[in-house]
């Protein structure tokens, strides 16, 4: 996640970060097309946010979350998956209070 974070931030034309600056590989192109389009609404309407501390934290969690979901909450693989390592996962799961049966809900 910060390696994606890092790269993003350098390969970024301009001061801000947008959807258009995330790896296409991370949406469908249907569903990218739809942020681009929106995108381009909000910068005619409101000026972008930037990103804050807080958001990058709310997408690593749900990133994790996500991982640990699609790997049955086994930890290891969920890791292996994201380029962590076991500790590394673990402290996360404790810094979010992730629970295998809240993320159910």
């Amino acid at each position: 996640m910060q390696n994606l974070v890092e790269r993003m931030v350098i390969l970024a034309e301009g001061d801000r970060l947008g959807m258009a600056d995330l790896p296409v590989n991370l949406f469908s192109m249907d569903q990218l097309k739809q942020e681009k389009s929106k995108e381009v609404v909000e910068k005619a309407e409101i000026p972008q946010a930037t990103f804050t501390r807080k958001s990058l934290q709310n997408i690593e969690r749900m990133e994790i979350e996500a991982a640990l979901r699609r790997n049955g909450w086994v930890q290891v693989r969920a890791a292996r998956e994201l380029g962590l390592t076991e500790r590394q996962i673990g402290y996360r799961i404790k810094k979010y209070g992730l629970n295998r049966y809240e993320s159910f809900r």
